[in-house]
């Protein structure tokens, strides 16, 4: 009963090209989301909601490479670069939609990016990447620009047939 929420919806606008010759493929695009009856966390009295904060538009570019070689190892790179927006809404208290500034939207990063490799070969098998999640904003009471995150993923593994033992 706290507001009369709608579910979200969005429309995609994306445009890319793939290219692709004998072990090495590359993809690129850009995009546009633009979404409606964004459901963001928010605080109704003492309490943290769910609440529709009107409208949103996401906007970017990403892109990949990989290159296999005929040993079993695969080396990848992507990356892509985002803006995320809460429009600006005037009040539409039938929607549950309280007037708002437009301003950057919480939580989404600037950026991210990924290098790795994957290896297969026989019954040997075996992956490691390394993910950086870029800059973002948060809000409580003020805007606070938080420093990104990363991440390294390490596995291996060995089939036996009929079991496999895998370490990650």
């Amino acid at each position: 009963g706290l507001q009369s929420l709608q579910p979200e919806t969005t429309k995609t606008y994306q445009a890319g090209m793939v290219y692709s010759r004998g072990n090495f493929t590359a993809d690129a695009d850009v995009y546009r989301v633009d979404a409606a009856n964004l459901l963001q966390q928010c605080t109704y009295g003492a309490d943290a909601a769910d609440c529709n904060v009107g409208s949103a538009r996401y906007t970017g570019f990403e892109g990949e490479a990989a290159y296999a070689f005929d040993f079993g190892l695969s080396l990848f790179a992507n990356g892509g670069s985002n803006v995320a927006k809460q429009l600006a809404n005037a009040a539409n208290p039938s929607a549950g939609i309280s007037a708002n500034p437009a301003r950057e939207l919480a939580n989404a990063p600037r950026y991210t990016y990924a290098v790795g490799g994957v290896f297969n070969h026989g019954p040997w098998a075996a992956s490691l990447d390394y993910k950086k999640s870029g800059d973002f904003a948060t809000y409580g009471a003020n805007r606070i620009d938080l420093p990104g995150y990363d991440t390294i993923d390490a596995s291996g593994a060995y089939d036996f047939g009929r079991f496999k033992v895998k370490l990650a």
